[in-house]
């Protein structure tokens, strides 16, 4: 009679361990980070619903948790294998940043940490603050056109560029460069970014080439008064180089 009790007894603790949830380790990796696009990738395990947060770093090397560059909600415990923030125009030069996990306590949805608080506090594995430090590199300008409409008259320009400025349209002369002393459209990007897109639609008939160029808008005026051999609204420039592309659309 008492092995049949034992035997329930271990039977009952067996059910009652398999039937516990193991809640998993949180850990913080960085994955990938895409200049052209103005994209960090990271993976993430927590065991309760929280937060990834970047901030940048002080001069002493630590968080400065009164700045934040971009966060991300981790709306329940377990593994998120690829989170991508976008980071835009937040960074513009190399910048040195921390990424951190924070709980979402109290469970609101709403991220209210605060240096000192109780609220939202640092995820913590064997006292240490789960954390991962990197350099994020800055925005390089530059110009992408996707001519696959090209034939019928449209084309998507892309654009990054580092402070405000303007992505300009110019015919061709007949040496085949870019005519500056005609602007044949503008078009302002008011901040530093990424802008992933502007459909542009140019008669087909003839078949024609453009340039399309970056320029500053300096003095920040939000007009462009670039004139050739000028100051005004300088051209956009990376390793020396103008930073342009050339487009034929028709056929």
């Amino acid at each position: 009679m008492v092995k049949i009790i034992l035997a329930v007894i271990l039977i009952l603790c067996l059910v009652l361990s398999a039937c516990q949830t193991v809640l998993p380790t949180p850990l913080l990796e960085l994955v990938d980070q895409s200049t052209e696009d103005a994209m960090i990738t990271f993976r993430v395990v927590i065991d309760k619903p929280g937060w990834l947060v970047l901030r940048p770093t002080t001069a002493a090397g630590v968080p400065d948790t009164s700045a934040e560059i971009v966060r991300a909600y981790l709306p329940e415990q377990g593994e998120y294998a690829s989170i991508d923030m976008a980071i835009g125009g937040a960074v513009v030069s190399d910048t040195d940043v921390i990424a951190m996990l924070y709980y979402d306590d109290p469970v609101d949805e709403a991220f209210t940490f605060s240096p000192g608080g109780d609220d939202d506090p640092p995820v913590s594995v064997e006292d240490e603050v789960v954390t991962v430090s990197f350099t994020m590199q800055g925005l390089s300008p530059y110009i992408e056109v996707d001519n696959t409409g090209a034939g019928d008259g449209t084309v998507i320009i892309k654009a990054c560029i580092d402070k405000p400025g303007w992505l300009v349209l110019h015919m061709v002369t007949l040496e085949g460069e870019p005519d500056t002393s005609t602007v044949l459209a503008s078009t302002p990007l008011a901040a530093a970014g990424v802008y992933p897109g502007f459909e542009v639609t140019l008669s087909a008939t003839p078949a024609r080439s453009y340039y399309a160029i970056l320029y500053y808008d300096n003095p920040a005026d939000g007009e462009f008064t670039y004139i050739a051999g000028g100051t005004d609204d300088p051209p956009v420039k990376v390793d020396g180089s103008t930073v342009e592309e050339a487009f034929t659309v028709g056929q």
